[in-house]
């Protein structure tokens, strides 16, 4: 009997994805490998978010490659495995086709969460896959398409196989949109799932403000429901909106405020956020606008990544920033922030640095 052992190396949604993936190979007969050493085949999801992870990901299937592994490999697309022996590449809209049409394995998505430090007692619900925009720097949609929601049903029933959990997680690539294409909301969404499951807790997924700009305030409410758990992630990406053009997010740093202070102002506590910093042309006029935003803004976490160039993006194309350049400034809109933070919180900085997280980087601040 052929054994598989399965390797995740990205987001919530790939987590999902991958999970799924596995579940039909043991159900077709495969026997799980314990460790990757064991396995005849791997089955590895690959993630091309940053730099950071494509390099991983290339390094993780070179060394499975060299001893001797099967790999089957999806996720996002990775171009340097194409002529690579042992490699089967599964691009990402034929898994639905491939690995569609079965129950969901809990203790496998609990033990994966709780081994990377992922809040276990939500496990995640996938609601839609793809994007509505085309950010400049970012590759997803190349691999994902456009967005496609998940039928109310099938999602129900995501949940019903998980309801002995606290809570659940709504993930997606834009989440926010969910329903605009099978004339339904993010609103509608919850409120039918809190008809069946009213004590469940609900955390979401990032979501985007060119989304939540079409919000009417009664749908923006839904974020204040008491069911509603966790941090309202929405990006930033830049309080420049010449930066936000740029990047093609789809609002003007005039919308994103206006939704934050609407949401503050119906009693959403805890908004986190993330800005990229040094993207292509961003001057020091529009550096300073990312500082007044740290400055200005009450934010429970924040994600500060350096802009860096995704192959065949359009903003690889773009006049880049000098690295170093990027970093300063990175380094000064993290600091920023944890000012911020310290002071609105009332904390001394050194105590909230030695307490639970409440940013994340993808350089080295120190």
């Amino acid at each position: 009997m052929n054994t598989i052992y399965n390797i995740h190396n990205g987001c919530e949604s790939n987590l999902y994805d991958s999970e799924k993936s596995k579940l039909d190979f043991l159900k077709r007969g495969y026997a799980k490998a314990e460790t990757k050493e064991d396995a005849d085949v791997i089955l590895f999801h690959s993630c091309t978010f940053s730099q950071e992870k494509e390099d991983e990901s290339n390094r993780i299937i070179n060394d499975l490659v060299a001893k001797g592994k099967k790999v089957i490999v999806s996720g996002c697309y990775l171009s340097e495995i194409e002529n690579l022996n042992s490699v089967e590449y599964i691009r990402h809209e034929d898994l639905e086709k491939r690995f569609g049409g079965f129950d969901h394995d809990l203790k496998l998505l609990e033990a994966h969460q709780k081994k990377n430090g992922m809040d276990y007692n939500y496990p995640f619900v996938q609601i839609s896959k793809g994007c509505y925009g085309s950010c400049t720097f970012c590759s997803i949609k190349q691999v994902k398409g456009v967005h496609k929601s998940r039928s109310v049903e099938d999602i129900l029933y995501d949940i019903e196989v998980r309801k002995e959990f606290s809570g659940i997680k709504l993930v997606g690539e834009e989440v926010a949109g969910y329903g605009r294409d099978i004339g339904l909301t993010l609103q509608d969404l919850i409120l039918i799932i809190v008809e069946h499951y009213p004590n469940l807790k609900i955390k979401m997924g990032s979501l985007n403000a060119k989304m939540l700009k079409v919000f009417t305030d009664n749908e923006l409410k839904i974020f204040s429901h008491p069911n509603i758990s966790g941090n309202v992630h929405i990006p930033i990406q830049s309080a420049s909106t010449s930066v936000l053009s740029a990047m093609k997010r789809g609002y003007s740093i005039e919308e994103y405020v206006t939704i934050y202070n609407t949401l503050k102002s119906i009693g959403v506590k805890n908004i986190s956020g993330d800005i990229i910093i040094g993207f292509p042309n961003e001057t020091k006029a529009d550096h300073q606008l990312n500082l007044t935003m740290m400055e200005s803004y009450d934010f429970n976490f924040m994600e500060v990544f350096i802009y860096q160039e995704r192959p065949g993006t359009k903003a690889a194309a773009m006049k880049q920033i000098d690295y170093p350049i990027r970093k300063m400034r990175a380094t000064e809109i993290l600091a920023s922030y944890l000012d911020r933070y310290s002071a609105s919180k009332n904390i001394p900085l050194q105590q909230l640095m030695r307490g639970q997280p409440i940013f994340n980087t993808n350089f080295n601040f120190i």
